[in-house]
């Protein structure tokens, strides 16, 4: 996805915070290529969209689908995901049918809801 340049999206920017700390680690240099942040347009909103190619999960921020007021449904099989700590655990039990534009495409995807702060949509 090196060289890939979009036009920017114009509107209003909906962004709780920007918070992502990279702490340099033993990541393979591979893992960094496959990982596209982007911006996308959902009601008139810009919003952060991050595309990783080594994710096999869509996910929405709760922040967006509460902000924007978008209708989920219950999650058919739900589930919880640990992140990094213990105590800090999401559990799936709603999804949304996000419909977004990313310059002239406009697409649907059914994603799981849960807190995130890294962006607004992660796409696998």
């Amino acid at each position: 996805m090196q060289g890939i340049v979009l036009p920017s999206e114009v509107g209003e920017l909906l962004l709780l915070k920007r918070i992502l700390h990279a702490v340099e680690g033993s990541k393979e240099e591979s893992q960094r290529e496959h990982i596209c942040h982007s911006w996308c347009t959902i009601q008139g909103k810009i919003c952060s969209l991050i595309i990783d190619e080594g994710n096999s999960a869509n996910v929405v921020s709760i922040h967006l689908v509460d902000k924007l007021e978008l209708p989920t449904v219950p999650h058919p099989r739900p589930y919880s995901l640990q992140w990094l700590e213990k105590d800090n655990e999401g559990h799936m039990t709603r999804q949304v049918l996000i419909t977004y534009t990313i310059s002239n495409i406009r697409d649907e995807v059914l994603c799981d809801v849960l807190p995130m702060d890294a962006c607004l949509i992660l796409l696998g």
